[in-house]
C-alpha cells in the first residue's frame, strides 16, 4: 500500500507540474504573440503613414508637372487616385508674385471617404524659366504684306520683311540701318545701312499665346469693360470686355493681362508702367480685339522691363489695322505686335520695336531700337523652364 499511494503520490505531482508548466509557457506564447501582434501593427501604421506622406508629395509632384506644361491655370482636384495605395487632395495658389506659387497636398490611406491615416504638405516653389517666351530681333520686322514707311518717320534699328520694304519721303533707317527683303527694296537711297534682297523668309516670333492666357487667368477675372481710374496695380488678369483708358489712370502690371475685347488709350493722363516685381523680364497685354492708342505715356521700372503689346485681330488694311497707335506718346520701352493682321503707326508716337504681318509707318513717327540687345519677354513657367523648390514643409 505504502508503495502504491508512493507512485500515486509521485503521479499527481507530475501532472501538477506538466500544467503548471503548460500555463507557463502557454503565457510566454501568448504574451510573445501579443508583442509581436503590437510589433507588426506598429510598423503596419508606421508603413501607412509613410505611404500617405508619399501620397501628398505625390499630389506636389502632379501640380509641379502642371506647371511645367504651361498649365498655370491648374488650382489642384480632390480625391485624385492617381496613385495606388490611396487618394490625394491638391491646391495651388498664387504666391508673393507672379513666379511663386504655394502647393498644399494631403495624402490619404485608403481613401478620402474612410481615412485612417493622412499626411499634409505644403510647397513653395518658383519658376526660373530656361529661356526668353518672346524674343524682338529687329526694330520693325513683316510679314508678307511688307513694311511701308514714309513721311518724316525715323528708324534707328534694322528692318526685315518677308514682302517688300519701300521706304519714302523724308524718312530714315539707321543706326546702322540695315535691310532684308525676301521680295524688293525701294528705298531712295533712305536706307543707310546693307541692303539684301531676296532674303530668306524669317519666322516671326512666335509667342505661346495659350500659354500667357492662362497666366492671365490664374490671376482671376474682371467681367466685362474694365475702366481703370488713379492708381491700380493690375495682372496677372483675365478681362472679358474692352479695356478703356480715357481718364487719369496710372495702371502698373504685376503680371500679364488677357483682354477678350479692344483696348483704348485716349486719355493724356492714361499710363502703363510695370511693377517692380515684374523686373528686367517684362510682361505682355494680349488683346483679341483691336489696340487703338492716341494719348497717354508708357514708363519703365528701375530694372528696364518691356511689356508687349499683342493684338491677335486679323484686320490688315492700313485703313482698318489690327493696331493703331498716333498721337504724341513716348514708350521707349513698349513694342506692339500685329500677330494676325497690321500695324498703322503714325504722328509722334515713339517705340522700341514694330512687328506685324503688314506694316503702315508715316508722319514723324520714331521707333528707337536698342541694337544689339534684342527685347525679350520671359514667361514665367515657360516650358523647358524649371520650378523649383523653395520652402517644404510638413504640417500634419
Amino acid at each position: 500500500m505504502i508503495k502504491i499511494d508512493f507512485f500515486k503520490s509521485e503521479n499527481g505531482s507530475i501532472a501538477v507540474f506538466y500544467m503548471i508548466l503548460l500555463s507557463v509557457l502557454t503565457a510566454i506564447v501568448l504574451a510573445a504573440a501579443s508583442i509581436s501582434l503590437t510589433n507588426r501593427l506598429g510598423i503596419e501604421g508606421s508603413y501607412k503613414r509613410i505611404q500617405a506622406l508619399d501620397i501628398a508629395e505625390g499630389g506636389v509632384e502632379k501640380a509641379i508637372w502642371e506647371l511645367k506644361s504651361g498649365n498655370l491655370s491648374y488650382t489642384g482636384e480632390t480625391a485624385s487616385s492617381l496613385i495606388s495605395g490611396g487618394q490625394f487632395d491638391v491646391s495651388v495658389q498664387n504666391g508673393a508674385n507672379s513666379n511663386e506659387k504655394v502647393i498644399t497636398s494631403t495624402g490619404y490611406v485608403p481613401t478620402k471617404a474612410n481615412p485612417k491615416y493622412t499626411k499634409t504638405v505644403r510647397v513653395k516653389v518658383l519658376t526660373t524659366p530656361a529661356d526668353a517666351d518672346v524674343s524682338f530681333a529687329y526694330a520693325v520686322q513683316s510679314g508678307e504684306g511688307g513694311m511701308d514707311i514714309r513721311g518724316s518717320s525715323e528708324i534707328e534699328g534694322s528692318l526685315y520683311s518677308n514682302g517688300n520694304i519701300v521706304v519714302s519721303g523724308s524718312a530714315e533707317v539707321h543706326d546702322p540701318g540695315d535691310a532684308w527683303a525676301v521680295g524688293t527694296i525701294t528705298d531712295g537711297g533712305r536706307i543707310e545701312g546693307n541692303k539684301t534682297l531676296g532674303a530668306p523668309a524669317m519666322p516671326l516670333p512666335i509667342v505661346n499665346l495659350d500659354a500667357w492666357k492662362n497666366l492671365s487667368k490664374s490671376g482671376g477675372t474682371i467681367s466685362g469693360n474694365y475702366a481703370p481710374s488713379g492708381n491700380v496695380t493690375v495682372g496677372p488678369k483675365e478681362i472679358t470686355g474692352n479695356m478703356i483708358m480715357s481718364g487719369s489712370a496710372t495702371v502698373t502690371l504685376d503680371g500679364p493681362l488677357y483682354i477678350h475685347g479692344d483696348l483704348s488709350m485716349s486719355s493724356a493722363n492714361a499710363s502703363f508702367k510695370p511693377s517692380a516685381g515684374i523686373g528686367s523680364k517684362g510682361t505682355m497685354v494680349i488683346v483679341d480685339g483691336k489696340i487703338n492708342i492716341t494719348g497717354g505715356k508708357f514708363y519703365d521700372n528701375a530694372a528696364k522691363g518691356y511689356i508687349a503689346f499683342l493684338s491677335t485681330n486679323t484686320a490688315i488694311t492700313e485703313n482698318n489695322p489690327a493696331i493703331s497707335y498716333t498721337g504724341n506718346n513716348e514708350a521707349e520701352r513698349v513694342s506692339f505686335y500685329a500677330y494676325n493682321g497690321a500695324m498703322k503707326l503714325t504722328g509722334h508716337g515713339e517705340i522700341a520695336a514694330m512687328i506685324g504681318q503688314t506694316l503702315f509707318i508715316s508722319g514723324d513717327g520714331d521707333i528707337d531700337y536698342e541694337e544689339g540687345i534684342p527685347i525679350e519677354i520671359t514667361f514665367p513657367g515657360a516650358p523647358g523652364g524649371t520650378w523649383d523648390v523653395k520652402e517644404w514643409q510638413e504640417i500634419r
